[in-house]
Parts: C-alpha cells; structure tokens; sequence
C-alpha cells in the first residue's frame, strides 16, 4: 500500500502516527536497536483493577411442614426394620433469589468479542497479577484500552453504607402499628426531609409501610438520626445498632448482627448388660439476629441500583421433651426474608418496615374458678408490639 496526497510537519513520531494509522499498522521505537519498528499487530499488557475471585449471592425462603413418624429396630435375624411415613405436608412454597458473578471473567468474555476473527486477536488473562495481555491490530488495542479505562474507573467507585438497626416499642396498648403519615409530617416540618415512594405510576402523595425513600440535602447521617427522633415521637426506641461496612461498585458487602445459642439436639442412652447405661448427647446451634447483604451498581450522577437481601430471626426459645429416660431441646423461633430492589441517590435514606412482633399475656384468678370473680380475685393483660425499622444511607465516596 502506498500513501499519497500527505503533507506533514512536525515531529517524526506524529508523522509515523499518521502514516500508520492509514495502513492500518503499528509503529514502536527501539532504543537497544536505536530503530523504528513497523508490524501489522500490536502486543499490550493492561492492568485489570478486580480482584479474581467468583461472588454467589443466595437467599431461600421456605413456607410449609415436614412430616417423619414411624419406628425402626431390628429383628432376630439381625437386619434392620423401619415403618412409618416421611414427607411434606400442607401447603409448601420455596422462592430462591441466586446471583452469581465474576467481574475478571465477565471483562475477559468482553475483551474476547472485541478482538479481530481468530487466528489474528489473542489475548491471555492473569487473574492472579490482574493483566490481561493483548495482541491484534492497532485499531483494536486502541478500542480495548478505552474500554478498560472505563470499566477500571467504574469498578473501583466506592460505596459507604451507614446502617440503622433499631426496635420501636409502642407505648399505647390499643396502638395497632405505628403511623407512618405522622412520622413523614414530622420530617418534613422540623428537619424539611421528604419523602418519595419506590414505585413510579402512582401517586406521590401515596407511601408504603415497609419501603420509602427520605430525601436529604444536609449530611449522611442527617436523614436516619432525624427518623429516629420522629420515631421516638410514638414510641420507645432501643436496641439501636449503627454498623458501616464499605464496598466497591458491583461488589457485594454482607453485614451479620447476631446471636449464637447452644441447645440439646439429641441424647442417646445405651443400655448394656452386666455393666449399665450410658447417655451420649448432641449439641446444636441456632444463630439469630439480622443477615444483610447490600449489591450497589453505581449510575451517573451519583445514583444507583441496590439489591438489598434481609434475613431475621427472633432469639429461640426452647421445650424440652422427654420420652424413656432421654431428653432433647425442640428450638421455636420467628423467620422473617425481605428482598427489595430500589434506585437510590448517594445521601438518600432506605426505610424498611413491617417487621412487626405482637405479644399477649392474659391472667385470671378466681375463686374455685379463674373466670368466677364474685368472691374475688383478677384479671390482668399485657401486650406488648415491636416494631424493627432498617434505615440504609448509601453514600459514593469516590
């Protein structure tokens, strides 16, 4: 090929770029050689800032009874016998969110469809050093390095998440729920705060009692300390958890405050002739309290994505159950899985709700009789009703 009709001043290398660049070809400088190398493909090594490693995000949610009786023992020929029936019954739901990702494998099936048809592109991926090393044409290595500059910068933004745990305990016995509509008033006529429901087409005068969004120009922590005074407005606010956890764009950043309890799963006894009994048991725990895990996909301007993935339980109680001389602890708790999905600003707040907890006690004495009172006695009742909010603050630091 032959170029024509150039015309050119200025530094060699600019007139090696612009001859180059017309015939489709690569130029480098030697300074062992002390020459100008040309060649139809170009080799670069660049940095992938990620590390190598593969993400799975998996939350279940079950609804429904399972169902084992029966008895089993064995014979006097010596095999083993069983009877009895296992299974599930009743109505039975299960739901499973699974999110699986790998940001280098992801980067490296990019880079593959950008390369020229095979046997001309090549390129070898290092996840342990994080290069990835390319060869193919200039125009090629030219689109490949705009792309990682890009996908590096995005890959690396950072996500400060300050979180809120609390317990709302409400003081009035006839109060079924706390008001929302009060709480919002009060944000929005003391600290000027307001509010904007997650879900467009509606109106946006309407709110959700499990999700809302406040919006706040003033600092990060501005918006979830003045829900907290808005909320003790109604009740007492105790249990007030604060952790932060930071992460990066598409990165997930899981946050556990919990509580683990030992229990009896199992004893055993074995009796044997001549010599006696004895008795094995089997521990077990239960960890409860609150599992989160935050996925940020950052946007432009400051707003993002944010898959958030709730589990709680309630701190179990146990009954002990006893048959032939052997005991085990049987645990009973409360589950509870949230999984929204909401856009958010950096500085925005993320109400959660509706995680709700109602307890009654009721007493009579009587005479003779708890429900005879004619010759004296009482009747008292104690409820009681929790309510555990979540506030989310999402903040992009850089």
């Amino acid at each position: 090929s032959q170029v024509s009709g150039l015309k050119y001043s200025g530094k060699a290398s600019g007139l090696l770029d612009e001859v180059t660049a017309r015939l489709g070809l690569g130029w480098r400088y030697s300074p062992v050689e002390r020459a100008v190398r040309i060649s139809y493909f170009e080799t670069r090594v660049f940095d992938v800032w990620s590390f190598g490693d593969k993400q799975v995000i998996a939350s279940t949610v079950k609804s429904g009874m399972a169902t084992a009786a029966g008895t089993s023992g064995s014979n006097s020929g010596g095999s083993s016998t069983s009877s009895g029936v296992s299974g599930d019954s009743g109505s039975n739901q299960s739901t499973t969110v699974t999110l699986e990702s790998s940001i280098l494998q992801d980067i490296q099936n990019n880079v593959k469809a950008m390369l020229s048809v095979a046997p001309a592109g090549r390129m070898y991926l290092a996840p342990s050093t994080g290069t990835l090393t390319v060869t193919d044409r200039p125009e090629v290595i030219s689109r490949i390095e705009a792309y990682l500059n890009n996908t590096n910068r995005s890959i690396t933004q950072q996500v400060l998440f300050n979180v809120k745990v609390f317990e709302v305990t409400l003081t009035d016995t006839d109060q079924l729920g706390l008001n929302w509509a009060a709480v919002y008033k009060s944000l929005n006529t003391k600290w000027g705060l307001s509010l904007s429901n997650t879900v467009s087409g509606i109106s946006t005068s309407a709110t959700s009692a499990s999700i809302g969004i406040v919006n706040t120009a003033d600092s990060a922590w501005a918006g979830s300390n003045a829900i907290v005074q808005a909320l003790a407005e109604q009740g007492r606010v105790s249990n007030v958890r604060s952790p932060s956890v930071t992460t990066l764009n598409l990165q997930p950043a899981p946050l556990q405050i919990g509580n683990v309890q030992g229990y009896l799963a199992s004893s055993q006894t074995t009796s044997t002739a001549s010599v006696g009994s004895s008795t094995s048991l089997t521990p077990g725990t239960i960890t409860s309290g609150f599992n989160m895990t935050l996925l940020p996909r950052v946007l432009e301007h400051d707003e993002m994505l944010l898959m958030v993935s709730i589990n709680m339980s309630s701190k179990p109680t146990f009954q002990t159950f006893t048959s032939n001389g052997s005991s085990v602890q049987l645990p009973d708790y409360d589950a509870k899985s949230l999984s929204p999905k909401v856009k958010l600003r950096s500085g925005q707040t993320l109400i959660l709700s509706g995680f709700e907890e109602l307890s009654e006690d009721a007493r009579r004495t009587g005479v003779g009789d708890p429900g005879f009172l004619g010759l004296g006695g009482s009747r008292t009742r104690t409820s009681g009703h929790s309510v555990l909010v979540v506030l989310i603050t999402p903040i992009v630091t850089g």
